[in-house]
């Protein structure tokens, strides 16, 4: 997704960028054995990003952003990660030396070849013990208008409206549960799936069944990949942003707030006791220094009231949606190089 920003640094027609952002909390990441017990803890950052972006000025009044970024995820149970991309097209509006508005619009994802929860999730009358969801992915386009007002000769004001939609998307999942004393082998999908009885139990020395639709298996586990795992959901963002430049340096704060309309899956989470997260509030710092005509060094600071809900909406879930109730405070270093003719 787009962020708030007062514009790309200096004024080179094409810029590369390279940049590392992280947490500064780290976790005894200890995962569950499927032979029961824990792993041995290894000390991992909750979240790491490395990311190449380029700036392109086609022409006076149109220029295209993108970018690859590697993101890691790390909780107590779970390790996971995803490659994001994304690109945003802008159009420069009639514009003055005291003012200046863009159009623009963005397309960004996050993919995963597969995203394994190992940590327990209890549901109905069994407990989820490992869930992986394959070819998980989630897309996001977004519409917006930027505002910059010049208030005297090196500071101004930003302003930004957007407004957006995203979709998740997976080809189902597969895991283990277990029901009363009984361990069983599931594989889901949009359209009904199968369950399996891992090793005798009781009386039982072989169980296996069909559902035929996502309706069935619902009924009887609890859990609906169709409306459980799906996330879609229209989104507003209104943002302000004030910044400030002196002799090689420039300085600036950022604020947006995001609101997000979800269809099934909030009522889904509702229904299960857990809490829905229907907004975020990012305040960010920023410092910048030009070292050369060519190289800029800058550094930011980026308070989220709910840690990735903007960033991975494919996270989002009935049996993850309680990863974002927590705050974080993420840092950020970056090194752009100017292409100058």
């Amino acid at each position: 997704m787009a962020v708030l920003q007062s514009s790309i640094a200096g004024a080179a027609p094409v810029q590369l960028t390279v940049e590392h952002k992280t947490v500064g909390d780290t976790v005894q990441y200890t995962p569950n054995l499927r032979s029961g017990g824990f792993a041995s803890p290894t000390r991992k950052k909750r979240f790491q990003e490395s990311s190449l972006r380029f700036f392109w000025q086609s022409t006076s009044r149109w220029s295209v952003e993108g970018g690859l970024s590697e993101r890691s995820f790390t909780t107590l149970r779970d390790h996971f990660g995803f490659l994001q991309s994304h690109l945003t097209l802008r159009l420069a509006l009639d514009n003055t030396a005291e003012q200046k508005t863009s159009l623009w619009v963005s397309l960004s994802s996050n993919r995963a070849s597969a995203l394994q929860k190992n940590s327990y999730t209890a549901i109905g009358n069994q407990v989820i013990r490992s869930v992986t969801v394959q070819s998980p992915s989630d897309y996001s386009l977004e519409f917006g208008s930027d505002w910059n007002v010049n208030l005297g000769p090196h500071s101004r004001i930003h302003a930004q409206f957007s407004l957006g939609s995203t979709d998740t998307y997976n080809a189902g999942l597969n895991g283990d549960l277990a029901r009363g004393n009984c361990d069983y082998q599931f594989e889901f999908g949009q359209s009904g799936g199968s369950v399996e009885l891992s090793d005798p139990c009781g009386d039982m020395t072989a169980l296996s069944r069909i559902y035929p639709n996502d309706a069935t298996v619902n009924q009887e586990f609890g859990v609906s990949p169709a409306n459980d795992l799906r996330n879609r959901a229209v989104f507003t963002r209104v943002g302000i942003g004030v910044s400030k430049s002196f002799s090689t340096w420039s300085v600036g704060a950022n604020y947006y707030y995001q609101q997000y309309f979800r269809d099934k899956l909030d009522n889904s989470i509702e229904s299960s006791g857990n809490n829905t997260y229907k907004y975020n509030q990012v305040l960010s710092l920023t410092a910048r220094r030009q070292l050369t005509r060519q190289i800029t060094l800058g550094a930011q600071a980026d308070y989220h009231r709910h840690r990735y809900l903007d960033e991975v909406p494919v996270l989002y879930t009935r049996l993850t949606s309680d990863r974002f109730k927590d705050d974080a405070v993420f840092f950020s270093i970056n090194m752009t190089y100017n292409l100058i003719r």
